[in-house]
């Protein structure tokens, strides 16, 4: 006699045909365990994990749709896009800020491949900064550097919220921007938009000269190491000896980035 576990079975389930007891408790277990955070650890989605774009902070469960999401679920998904459109619309003063910076998380959360978050990243940025109330709140900024962030280039972005006086008096901006610069090998700007933020006593001032000090250190042992090569391996007018190697600069720390 055939075995229970090779016991033929027809079943669809989300177009997922199951053919065996063993694929039918498959289906039956969790698609997916929650974390103490409220993070989502994957387990089934890890075959379609492709489809997901990665999070600095992780997705929560509460806001992560179904991969293949029914015709219930992207009705919810069009009616709480519709209510967050309402909201930004009638709303005003810090309401409105905070509104916005939910509307995007819960974008980025529920959006499996990213799209439409650059474009609703722009369409908040450029609202909130023609009303002019916004540039020294701490949410504020966090749009600004996720904005930045999914661009191109965001030394551009950093740019222009530096001219437009955005974010400038927090440390978080002068890490991030100096930080981008020095990535790209520009070494003396970067030296430049610490000095800055300091300068401009950006808070936590402490935490900012912390990373201006680490920046110096990093550049004085590029400059060592370069001097201390093979003439063969010494760094050419295309590669800057004041340039630290990649692999010792350090992407700006998540927890810098603050929570919406």
């Amino acid at each position: 006699t055939m075995d229970a576990a090779q016991e033929p079975l027809v079943v669809f389930e989300d177009e997922v045909v199951v053919t065996t007891v063993h694929d039918l408790q498959q289906l039956a277990e969790p698609l997916h365990t929650e974390t103490e955070d409220g993070s989502v650890a994957f387990a089934r989605f890890e075959g379609s994990k492709e489809n997901i774009a990665p999070l600095r902070q992780g997705r929560k469960l509460q806001m992560l749709q179904p991969l293949r999401p029914s015709t219930t679920d992207k009705d919810a998904v069009s009616a709480q896009t519709m209510e967050y459109e309402v909201a930004i619309g009638t709303q005003c003063g810090q309401e409105l800020l905070e509104t916005w910076a939910t509307y995007i998380e819960w974008k980025e959360q529920t959006s499996t491949n990213g799209q439409g978050v650059l474009q609703l990243l722009e369409r908040c940025t450029t609202q909130l900064k023609a009303l002019g109330i916004y540039n020294d709140e701490e949410q504020f900024l966090n749009i600004w550097l996720k904005y930045a962030l999914r661009t191109e280039d965001p030394g551009d972005i950093y740019n222009f919220m530096n001219l437009n006086e955005i974010g400038i008096q927090s440390a978080t901006f002068y890490e991030y921007w100096a930080n981008s610069l020095e990535r790209k090998g520009a070494a003396a700007l970067a030296d430049k938009a610490y000095q800055a933020g300091i300068q401009r006593n950006a808070q936590p001032l402490d935490r900012l000269k912390e990373s201006h000090r680490y920046f110096q250190k990093r550049l004085m042992e590029g400059i060592m190491a370069a001097a201390l090569a093979p003439p063969a391996a010494k760094p050419t007018s295309a590669t800057p000896a004041s340039r630290a190697p990649l692999s010792t600069v350090p992407k700006p720390r998540t927890g810098w980035l603050p929570s919406s």
